[in-house]
């Protein structure tokens, strides 16, 4: 990152993991969210077919009514991938995160020795 922070971050989910991680990313870098929060936003995915995957916490959102409008079909569902992600600050100040609700939430911490 470009204010010395170190992160790493991913998710399982088979073919929507890479679409997880992008997720993240854009929230990271484009929306400026820290880590916690761009973890946990709404998510899609989208893969080059017919129906965009949006999880349900989007589906009822401006944002779905203007996939709508540019011709996605969105097929909502419960959730979409379950991320934990670490970030390392400049001073050597971890964070570690986990998802906290999906897939019944998931736990994250820095141990030091």
């Amino acid at each position: 990152a470009p204010d010395g922070r170190t992160l790493a971050f991913g998710s399982p989910g088979g073919s929507t993991i890479i679409t997880t991680v992008v997720g993240i990313a854009t929230n990271l870098i484009d929306f400026d969210m820290p880590l916690p929060q761009a973890i946990s936003a709404p998510r899609l995915s989208q893969r080059n077919g017919s129906n965009t995957t949006v999880e349900q916490a989007l589906a009822d959102t401006d944002t779905a009514a203007a996939l709508g409008t540019l011709g996605h079909q969105l097929n909502p569902v419960t959730e979409i991938g379950a991320a934990t992600g670490l970030e390392i600050w400049p001073k050597g100040e971890m964070q570690a995160v986990a998802e906290p609700s999906r897939r019944g939430g998931g736990a994250a911490m820095v141990v030091t020795p």
